[in-house]
């Protein structure tokens, strides 16, 4: 089975999105990982309609929409303000309608969520932190599962604001720059030749999302790969960008995540690449990158060693069945014997299983070349 990072039911959504396929892969994320996301960059790229498009296909779920600014205040944010409690002549006091709220909805979507006042920011840090509205006494239990955030601003920007801005953004784990890679004139025909699919609108019930997120819990975070993402966590921290036992949490969370995509119950070294979304990207492809790159590597390249050396094996069973006059069938072994080194010749290989790829590869050739001459022997008779 081929591993991918997006849900059928979200690449079908946005099928008509150029240059999605990262925007595809950190929403199918947060949705089976039940994490908050951000999408930033410049404005124009699609961020919003990408989103609805998304959540438009969820049924049986509730979806909030909030636009922030520098308007926006706690009432605005939790509901809006109950006048009842504020004029009580016994005991007035500010209390709001979080039933109106996002709080009361499956998912949200925070438009340009940082452009607040810092209070309302500070305020919603903590609601998240506790998942309720703690309001004196006014106590309200979040229900949402999964925020997402589109805005032009960089995360980096509210985080360096201060401890309790970098609080928040821990809220938000998954981060994505939407921004193109290039913006050339090839990048714009693609746009323009992007075709306006009408075909029928695929649903997916929520309680499908809700059963992929249940089974993140369920998936078994193999040793060896929990050994790994603690090297990579600690490799990146000691390059001067600590990581925090909170988003240490949130990889091990992504991890299960790409495997309940993938239809697993066991994590794979490969679901470390789920990690791209967690990390600032140069962060990403200079330390951690390289070595999920080169432990797949040799995960490939041990199993095909181990498939190759099976097939050598029987290879050379068969060669003990071949009578000495049968010409067509030496040379059939023969050919076996080179796809099988051709295989192997094209498998990346690390340095530290090159010696098995090369011992096997002489096995091969001595094979072939027996082979081969008894070929050989049965003309000549």
């Amino acid at each position: 089975m081929s591993f991918t990072l997006t849900l059928p039911f979200v690449a079908d959504a946005t099928k008509d999105f150029v240059f999605a396929k990262e925007m595809q892969e950190i929403v199918s994320l947060a949705l089976v990982a039940g994490k908050n996301c951000v999408l930033f960059g410049p404005g124009g790229h699609g961020k919003s309609t990408f989103l609805e498009a998304v959540l438009s296909r969820i049924t049986e779920a509730k979806t909030h929409y909030q636009s922030f600014g520098e308007d926006m205040d706690e009432s605005k944010l939790y509901g809006g303000i109950n006048l009842n409690s504020l004029e009580d002549p016994g005991n007035k006091r500010i209390e709001y309608y979080p039933e109106n709220s996002f709080l009361a909805a499956d998912y949200a979507v925070f438009e340009e969520g940082f452009e607040a006042p810092g209070g309302v920011l500070l305020s919603l840090k903590d609601t998240l932190s506790a998942g309720c509205l703690r309001n004196g006494t006014q106590q309200y239990s979040m229900q949402t599962r999964v925020i997402f955030l589109p805005t032009n601003i960089q995360p980096g920007e509210i985080a360096a604001l201060g401890n309790a801005s970098q609080s928040l953004i821990e809220r938000f784990p998954l981060q994505l720059n939407v921004k193109w890679n290039a913006y050339e004139s090839n990048n714009y025909r693609q746009l323009f030749e992007t075709k306006k699919v009408s075909s029928p609108v695929a649903k997916t019930p929520h309680s499908n999302i809700l059963k992929l997120e249940k089974a993140t819990a369920q998936v078994r975070v193999i040793p060896e790969v929990a050994n790994l993402l603690a090297e990579l966590l600690a490799k990146v921290s000691a390059q001067g960008y600590p990581i925090s036992p909170r988003t240490a949490l949130h990889a091990q969370d992504l991890l299960k995540a790409a495997t309940v995509i993938n239809d697993r119950l066991y994590t794979e070294i490969q679901d470390l690449l789920s990690l791209r979304y967690l990390f600032e990207p140069a962060i990403y492809t200079q330390l951690v990158l390289p070595q999920i790159q080169n432990e797949v590597a040799q995960e490939i390249c041990t199993q095909v060693l181990a498939d190759v050396e099976a097939k050598v094996a029987h290879l050379g069973r068969l060669a003990k069945n071949v009578s000495n006059k049968d010409t067509v069938g030496w040379v059939k072994l023969c050919k076996r014997g080179e796809l099988l080194a051709e295989k192997l010749s094209k498998t990346p290989t690390p340095d530290s299983l090159q010696r098995d790829r090369d011992d096997l590869l002489s096995t091969i050739q001595k094979t072939s070349t027996h082979c081969y001459l008894q070929a050989l022997k049965t003309v000549s008779v």
